[in-house]
């Protein structure tokens, strides 16, 4: 998967640009979100979600790498975490493959 742009919104504001660079990562061996949000710098508050620009997907199926569409190019995952100043936070995302792609 290939992101460009990682956003969370910001209470009472618009949404904040967490990342703004190219990272391409295989979502399904992904352990933990530090490989993704090792640089990330946002203010200390409660979010409520994450939106991902995801301009591209590949998946092997069959021995064969196919790209896939992502309907409007984002995807966006909803959750509340709370940052505190100086501290790390982590999250957990579950994928749930067999639920996430449809095969058209």
């Amino acid at each position: 998967m290939t992101t460009d742009n990682i956003e969370v919104p910001v209470a009472g504001e618009d949404w904040l640009t967490a990342i703004d660079e190219e990272i391409r990562f295989e979502l399904l061996a992904l352990e933990g979100v530090k490989a993704v949000f090792d640089n990330a710098e946002l203010p200390a508050g409660k979010y409520t979600q994450l939106r991902l620009s995801v301009p591209e997907v590949q998946i092997e199926k069959d021995g064969e790498l196919i790209t896939v569409e992502v309907p409007s190019d984002t995807i966006e995952l909803v959750g509340n975490f709370e940052l505190a100043d100086g501290q790390t936070t982590f999250i957990s995302f579950d994928f749930e493959v067999d639920k996430s792609l449809v095969d058209r």
